[in-house]
């Protein structure tokens, strides 16, 4: 079998969790022995370049990488001409003709028997691709993206930016909606999402979770600092490290003056407006989460937007760090890890977590626990095999009815 695999960003190098989640599901798809080639095909933005050198040479054998470059950057002139429209900004950044063509000569010049779309961006070009006369698409969703327009919008107080936000959601819904009707097979990362797309469509569904390892580093217990990692050019992570920071962190300083909050990821100038804060410390890009979290104390992940599994949650709880998170920093978790409600509830948790390490200790190994028994590598790698081996023996449509009006 041949795949081709068209992402909106390079896998490599692991710049955040969207690139870890594709890393983790190529990981996967490197060891089905049945696929026999393997071309990944992403495209190469201002934010996202591609890199060789920054791709594991245990993929050489079996997987070709292929790149385009896409000019993504935000232009008044596209964006008003989009929203005169109808049309999708968000997508239609990501479209170019020369990438069409690129990708359809790629079909015409490979068999390829499946095409699969990493993330919603991707699937701009699913409509030209259909006319290369491969008849299986799988759609990997990574989060249902119009939702997190939609907790941006409802958060938002500014009323011309909450209705353009607002637009900008209710046409990523019409794409995302009509998508999900006219692909083959989905693989949703999280439960809920899995659940919002069953509801929504007749497509086939199976839900398959990001693979993750755990690891062996002991931890230190002791530590009593906080910190969380995370792409700054997300728009909820902006939003949960401001939220944070003058909800949170400014309270519980006044009985812990000396707590420091660690802030790691790319595009931190987007978050520049914290370095006044006395006690957070921003860090940039950093070579390792893993051991800029296993450093730094307690993770906390308080997001107020967003959809899907949060890959760099699933890090921390693999390590065994103690985590404090939102309703939307948990949601998709398999295996309900606890949440807090609000700001008061963030606040009690992180000071309870201040003064008890043996609840710092319980937490994080019940966190590494869920890890464990619903994250496992094998188990995800047994059932996308079996899934995959299903798919190429069943003849199914390319036309699926939606359930509810779009």
């Amino acid at each position: 079998m041949r795949l081709l695999i068209i992402s909106h960003k390079p896998p490599f190098p692991i710049v955040d969790g969207g690139c870890l989640a594709m890393n983790r599901f190529l990981d996967c798809l490197n060891e089905i022995e049945f696929i026999k080639e393997i071309t990944y095909f992403s495209l190469a933005t201002h934010k996202h370049p591609f890199n060789s050198e920054s791709i594991p040479n245990k993929y050489n054998s079996k997987i070709k990488f292929k790149h385009h470059r896409v000019d993504t950057q935000i232009k008044l002139l596209p964006a008003l001409n989009d929203l005169i429209r109808g049309k999708s900004y968000n997508l239609s950044r990501f479209y170019s003709k020369d990438t069409s063509v690129s990708l359809l000569n790629l079909c015409d010049e490979n068999q390829f028997e499946i095409i699969i779309f990493e993330s919603l961006f991707s699937c701009v070009y699913f409509d030209d691709l259909r006319k290369s006369g491969i008849s299986k698409f799988i759609y990997r969703a990574h989060n249902i993206e119009n939702l997190i327009w939609k907790n941006l919008s409802n958060n938002t107080s500014n009323p011309i930016k909450k209705w353009y936000i607002n637009n900008l959601h209710l046409k990523l819904k019409k794409f995302e909606f009509n998508l999900i009707k006219e692909v083959n097979l989905i693989f949703p990362l999280s439960l809920k999402d899995e659940e919002f797309i069953k509801e929504n469509t007749f497509c086939r569904t199976e839900i398959i979770p990001v693979s993750m390892p755990t690891f062996d580093l002991k931890l230190d217990y002791t530590k009593t600092s906080l910190c969380f990692i995370g792409a700054f050019n997300w728009m909820p992570n902006v939003e949960a490290m401001k939220w944070f920071s003058n909800e949170v962190f400014s309270e519980v300083r006044i009985q812990f003056p000396s707590l420091e909050l660690h802030i790691a990821g790319t595009f931190s100038e987007n978050i520049s407006f914290l370095k006044e804060k006395e006690g957070i410390f921003l860090h940039g890009f950093v070579e390792s989460s893993l051991d800029f979290i296993a450093k730094h104390g307690i993770f906390i992940a308080p997001l107020r937007s967003g959809s899907g599994v949060k890959m760099k949650v699933l890090e921390a709880m693999s390590l065994g760090s103690p985590v404090v998170l939102s309703e939307k920093g948990a949601e998709g978790i398999i295996g309900n890890p606890s949440f807090c409600k609000d700001s008061s509830e963030f606040i009690e948790q992180i000071i309870r977590l201040l003064k008890n390490q043996k609840e710092r200790e319980e937490i994080g190994i019940k966190g590494k626990q869920i890890i464990e028994n619903f994250y496992n590598v094998k188990t995800i790698q047994n059932k996308l095999t079996k899934l995959m081996r299903e798919f190429t023996l069943e003849n199914l449509s390319t036309k699926n009815q939606i359930k509810i009006d779009s």
